[in-house]
């Protein structure tokens, strides 16, 4: 091709712009005084007309000094005789100058020039995406992919315990139960059911609900996505929204390991090649709360632990491998019975994942099949007539292919997957030693398979519209019937700096309801043992999303949205339909040294219940603000700020029958889904409307002074830090309790308080 190609054209410039030539070694000895300064500019090139990159030559008879305009369109040009001389002035988006100036005898001489904007066509360009693994995802991490992105950001402060999609949360006594002596209110509520995926794997909540450490492991990502509305075809769950998260290959060029100690975490990685092909990427994390211990007299609340392994390599040209474990474990002491020292009333939850993932290409086709095993188990306190812990946990495998091929002006996705899972729960006493005669011992189960079909199309209608549409179908074992999902996405540039976003789609997620109650039958009378009638119901919700893209001026990038949902099949039996809208602002900047973001969510959120059709209105609003970057020459500098209000609060009542309570008109109804309730309790209101302070303001704020020591030869980072937890109010606690024998409102437990760290990074 030689050098007709303009970005081959820029790249040998480049070269010859910096190597020096004879003449520019005459030049230095000459008379030097003179200097040449100004700023380049270009007709109605970007929205401030700065031209930076241009080369700059200036020419005096035989001798010859150039320059590069800056990032301001500014450029300097010193040593230059006094006398005439040609200025050149060369870039790829305009056309070149050339003009005469007379430098001075000395001092300085500033000339601002303006070139034509020229626009090269490239015709016959054509790009090609290739689906073996590790060439369509960057090899090197993202940078901090978690902590900057508003969308993230402001989902993982909604983050819960995973017991509300579980069906853990709404299974203690309430449709039948009496007025509660005592309840416990946690985060979370089925309306915000949600997917998250670990490398195709579905998994309940891997984010740290407390937030003491990072939500994940921000530099092991190669890619993240968050929907939330109008997710793709292939996506089957994710009722409210959907998390994809995909982890990064191993880089190949030498051992990388890090560790990390603070007072209260710990936390290492490591990256080894194995050959150059493929590699092995594990991390692990532990939360030890040594010094939360030191400041409080009791014993750390929070328990936290996590480790990811992903090895993989790639087969020949067209095919690659990977293999992901991931697991975490995750527990809240809750201290609810403060007579039973050491009764064990903890609340717990965690994850295990295992994923094998093979991407390749077959001839014209791009094929993708994943296999996962994943498996979810929590434990809930109740306090019935014997302290018992209610547990529950799901199994699921799951395969699931796909196939990718040129159609027309886009490319076709067509594929499916199979999915087992099985539900189980059971109570077991807190203190072992007792036997529990109040329950039922025996666990119940539900099993149900799933099979998924779908078909997409996306590509570019014109160059201005850009379409993704698709259509799915989800056939349930346990419920015998074809549901299908409709999904349809477009993008429509305005300009070259803005684009409109409009999407929709049905979704439907099996959300399964214990039904925990004495004797396990609905019709039972309130007194008798514990036991679990649970049920696998499918919910249902359509989407519509729309959303504006736009650069502003000074590298500031804006993203406005708007959602309308609406929900059936979630919550109780009373609980017709749902609806929810809401909006969504998003603005980041990106600086040379420092980067921040801006994000604020809003939502309402309608239930129509009864016969009557009487609604129930409920609302949540959510910040972050973070900073990020090098503040001063070796400081690096982390601050995020986050506020929420609002959210979602599921009610476990924790209270026994007993002959001489409120007669039967005055058993109330389980409180799910909604802040504020009134109870079916002539009048009684509900703790929640006590006024608890659910809403939260939390500040984290980290600072490091990064250094490179050598050690044996080979350069090291060594990093202390400082941090600051909660420097301002709180975190949100994850779980609320009402004793009517210790107050009249709902109190927060495991509340984490202000806190201050000092620990080291070591990356070698």
């Amino acid at each position: 091709m030689g050098l007709t190609n303009p970005v081959l054209w820029v790249a040998a410039l480049t070269l010859w712009v910096g190597a020096p030539t004879g003449a520019d070694l005459q030049a230095a000895h000459a008379d030097t005084l003179a200097v040449l300064t100004g700023e380049v500019r270009a007709r109605e090139y970007r929205s401030d007309g700065l031209l930076p990159g241009a080369v700059l030559e200036v020419r005096q008879g035989g001798a010859v000094r150039r320059t590069v305009a800056d990032r301001d369109g500014r450029y300097t040009v010193r040593g230059l005789a006094s006398g005439p001389a040609e200025l050149s002035v060369l870039h790829l988006a305009a056309y070149p100058l050339r003009m005469g100036v007379r430098l001075p005898a000395s001092g300085q001489l500033e000339v601002n020039v303006e070139l034509d904007r020229r626009i090269i066509e490239l015709v016959g360009v054509e790009v090609e995406a290739r689906g073996v693994a590790g060439l369509n995802r960057p090899m090197a991490p993202l940078r901090e992919v978690d902590r900057r992105s508003p969308g993230i950001g402001l989902r993982a402060l909604e983050a819960s315990s995973g017991m509300a999609e579980a069906g853990l949360a709404s299974a203690l006594p309430g449709e039948e139960a009496r007025d509660p002596e005592r309840v416990l209110f946690m985060r979370g509520s089925a309306v915000d059911a949600r997917m998250v995926l670990i490398d195709g794997a579905p998994i309940h909540t891997p984010f740290h609900a407390a937030g003491l450490v990072e939500p994940f492991y921000s530099e092991f990502l190669g890619y993240s996505e968050l929907y939330l509305g109008g997710a793709p075809s292939p996506y089957g769950d994710g009722l409210s929204y959907l998390v994809d998260l995909e982890t990064r290959p191993a880089r190949r060029d030498r051992i990388r390991a890090s560790a990390a100690a603070d007072g209260l975490t710990l936390s290492g990685a490591a990256e080894v090649p194995l050959g150059s092909r493929a590699g092995v990427l594990a991390g692990g994390r532990y939360l030890h709360g040594l010094q939360g211990t030191l400041f409080d007299s009791s014993s750390f609340p929070y328990r936290y632990g996590d480790v990811l392994v992903r090895a993989g390599g790639e087969l020949g040209e067209r095919h690659a491998l990977r293999l992901t474990a991931f697991g975490n474990r995750e527990g809240v002491r809750l201290d609810m019975l403060p007579d039973e020292p050491g009764s064990g009333d903890d609340a717990h939850w965690g994850n295990r994942v295992l994923s094998l993932r093979h991407e390749g290409e077959v001839g014209p086709l791009g094929v993708q099949t994943t296999i996962s095993t994943s498996a979810y188990d929590s434990g809930l306190p109740v306090h019935w007539e014997d302290p018992v812990l209610a547990r529950g946990g799901s199994d699921r495998a799951r395969i699931a292919t796909e196939l990718t091929f040129a159609a027309g002006e886009g490319r076709l996705r067509v594929g499916g997957a199979l999915e087992r899972q099985r539900i189980e729960y059971r109570l077991d006493a807190l203190d072992r030693s007792v036997g529990v005669e109040s329950v039922t011992p025996e666990p119940a189960a539900m099993e149900t398979t799933g099979t998924g079909l779908f078909v997409e199309w996306e590509g570019a209608i014109n160059p201005t519209v850009h379409l993704r549409t698709g259509l799915r179908g989800d056939h349930y074992g346990h419920e015998g019937r074809l549901r299908v999902a409709p999904r349809i996405s477009a993008r429509f540039v305005l300009n070259d700096r803005a684009a409109l976003l409009a999407s929709g789609g049905v979704y439907h997620q099996p959300l399964p309801t214990p039904g925990l109650r004495p004797g396990g039958d609905e019709g039972m009378e309130l007194e008798g043992p514990l036991a679990w009638s649970p049920s696998l119901p499918v919910a249902s919700a359509s989407h519509l999303l729309l959303g504006l893209e736009q650069e502003l001026e000074g590298a500031f990038e804006l993203g406005v949205s708007g959602f309308v949902k609406r929900f059936s099949g979630v919550g109780s039996e009373q609980i017709e339909r749902s609806r929810s809208s809401g909006a969504e602002l998003r603005l980041a900047r990106e600086g040379e040294r420092l980067h921040g973001w801006l994000g604020y969510h809003i939502s309402w959120y309608w239930m129509d219940e009864g016969v009557q059709g009487s609604t129930r209105f409920d609302g949540r609003h959510l910040v972050s603000l973070g900073l990020e970057g090098s503040a001063f020459d070796g400081l690096e500098l982390n601050a995020t700020l986050g506020y929420g209000s609002g959210l979602p609060l599921t009610s476990v009542e924790l209270t026994s029958a007993t002959a001489d309570g409120p007669s039967e008109d005055q058993r109330s109804g389980s409180q799910t889904l909604s802040t504020e309730q009134r109870m079916n309790t002539g009048g009684v209101t509900t703790p929640l409307e006590l006024a608890p302070e659910d809403d939260f303001l939390r500040l984290d704020l980290e600072v490091g002074w990064p250094m490179e020591p050598t050690l044996g030869g080979r350069s090291t980072r060594l990093r202390p830090y400082v941090k600051l937890l909660n420097a301002l109010d709180r975190r949100d606690a994850l779980f609320y309790y009402f004793d009517q024998w210790r107050g009249d409102r709902p109190d927060p437990l495991a509340r984490t308080p202000f806190m201050p760290l000092i620990g080291v990074e070591w990356r070698f």
